[in-house]
């Protein structure tokens, strides 16, 4: 068990982020989430860039909410962090 006094539990960055029901933290912001993901597979903005075939611009973009990744690059990041097609939309909603 992670927690520390109190209760709380250690890391996960304080209250940016809410609990969707299954006890997985859900970001608030698509672009944080993105970047969580992004992070969880192991992949630096770089190396996501060139796994995705996208600028590293396209991914900072996405990871601060200035754009939103359109269709296809949803089907590009779902193959290449590994998350469910569903589950990609539900981060991004």
């Amino acid at each position: 068990d992670a927690r520390v006094a109190g209760g709380h539990y250690a890391g996960g960055g304080g209250g940016g982020s809410a609990a969707d029901g299954r006890g997985h933290q859900r970001a608030k912001k698509p672009g944080e989430a993105l970047r969580k993901a992004r992070i969880k597979a192991g992949l630096t903005p770089m190396a996501a860039a060139e796994r995705l075939r996208v600028t590293t611009t396209a991914i900072h973009q996405w990871e601060t909410d200035k754009s939103r990744p359109g269709m296809q690059s949803q089907f590009k990041i779902s193959r290449g962090y590994e998350i469910d097609m569903d589950e990609l939309q539900k981060l991004l909603a």
